[in-house]
């Protein structure tokens, strides 16, 4: 008859009895849970046997957690995310998780379980965004347990989703924007359009370096339009990915930078022409073949980490400038354009945000700056008010 075995304080074996199979032998189903005393946990039992009857329980329950977790690589990590993604959520996982759950089984990994890694990943202190990452990927380890059948209940869902403070990013203002734009100069012509890119139009790094020379850039209405980017993983090497149908967008440039570019695009198709046959060019994931903008002579796309390394090594030339990082360009752009009066759905379009909340948080910096602004409007008005009553009294 199935029966309860207390393992230790707190924790029980149920152990519930299915018949015989062909051979004559026992069929039995197990399960360790936590519960208060016996009585709890023979209730546990009674709900375990409903279970069995209803077709709702898994052997797969009792697979290992470390089991699984190469399941979820195999057949969700490595198929359904980006490959960058994927990498950083495996080295997560195969240093973090899996060591905190790995004499688990999957089935008996509890809300509390996971509550307790998070405090213990707290203790590590590894920062707001790793904590949060962690969070996405134990969701998603877990969701997936579910949708495939090897759980009946999902632990993750009741943990909540780490705190996250955004920081105020570190951006140039007005002047310093001005002397950087000055200091470029100094460097190559396609170093200079880089950071002019970034900083004036607000791209991303990889945004820039997949802007294609023939079907990219709109000299006739100073427009350049973002539908890729150059991504690298160890997985894959350099590969450029189309952008989603939301991010697809345009961002309008002024007409001496888009000069700029015209005459730097005149000079690629002349590498072009001297490479011949021998030129290669970038394809994306269709083999679409496409004429970057800036890359190899041959056409080669460039290592996007080679852009960081530029910008750092013109930084450390000029110890004068504030130190930020090439992605602040951007941050500097959207923040420049949005204390000068620019509506923030117009910079939500501009940045390629999908959700304005996304640029509301990043931005609430700025924003915060105007709160006095209606309370100075409405002052106005009032001394306005107020001179008139005093011209009436002196009629």
């Amino acid at each position: 008859m199935s029966s309860v075995r207390e393992i230790r304080k707190g924790v029980f074996e149920l152990r519930a009895e299915q018949g015989y199979d062909a051979m004559g032998n026992r069929i039995r189903k197990f399960r360790t849970v936590q519960a208060k005393n016996k009585t709890v946990a023979k209730k546990m039992l009674s709900a375990f046997e409903t279970e069995l009857t209803n077709g709702r329980y898994s052997d797969d329950e009792r697979m290992p957690f470390v089991q699984y977790a190469e399941k979820w690589k195999e057949n969700y990590g490595q198929t359904d995310l980006e490959p960058s993604t994927y990498e950083t959520y495996l080295y997560i996982l195969d240093s973090s998780i899996i060591p905190f759950f790995n004499k688990k089984r999957i089935g008996d990994i509890k809300t509390i379980h996971i509550v307790e890694y998070f405090n213990h990943e707290r203790k590590l202190d590894p920062g707001q965004y790793a904590l949060e990452r962690r969070h996405r990927i134990i969701r998603s380890l877990f969701r997936k347990a579910k949708e495939w059948g090897i759980i009946s209940d999902n632990p993750a869902m009741a943990v909540k989703k780490p705190r996250i403070v955004p920081r105020e990013k570190e951006v140039y203002n007005e002047n310093e924007i001005t002397q950087v734009l000055e200091l470029v100069n100094e460097l190559p012509v396609y170093h200079q359009l880089i950071i002019k890119l970034a900083l004036i139009g607000g791209l991303r790094r990889g945004e820039i370096l997949a802007l294609d020379i023939d079907d990219d850039i709109d000299y006739e209405n100073n427009e350049i339009r973002i539908r890729h980017s150059l991504q690298y993983s160890n997985q894959k090497g350099k590969r450029l990915k189309s952008t989603k149908t939301w991010t697809n967008r345009v961002v309008t440039l002024p007409s001496l930078l888009m000069d700029e570019l015209k005459q730097y695009s005149v000079q690629r198709e002349e590498e072009r022409r001297i490479f011949g046959d021998k030129w290669v060019g970038c394809n994306d994931d269709n083999g679409n073949k496409y004429f970057l903008l800036f890359g190899h002579p041959d056409g080669r796309p460039y290592f996007p980490k080679t852009i960081t390394k530029m910008w750092n090594d013109f930084l450390n030339r000029h110890p004068n400038i504030k130190k930020i990082s090439f992605h602040d360009l951007r941050h500097t752009s959207a923040t420049y354009l949005l204390s000068n009066g620019v509506n923030i759905k117009v910079i939500q379009k501009r940045l390629g945000h999908k959700d304005i909340k996304t640029t509301l948080n990043i931005y609430a910096h700025v924003t915060e700056k105007d709160q006095d602004l209606p309370a100075e409007i409405f002052e106005s008005i009032i001394k306005s008010d107020e001179k008139t009553d005093e011209n009436d009294d002196k009629k």
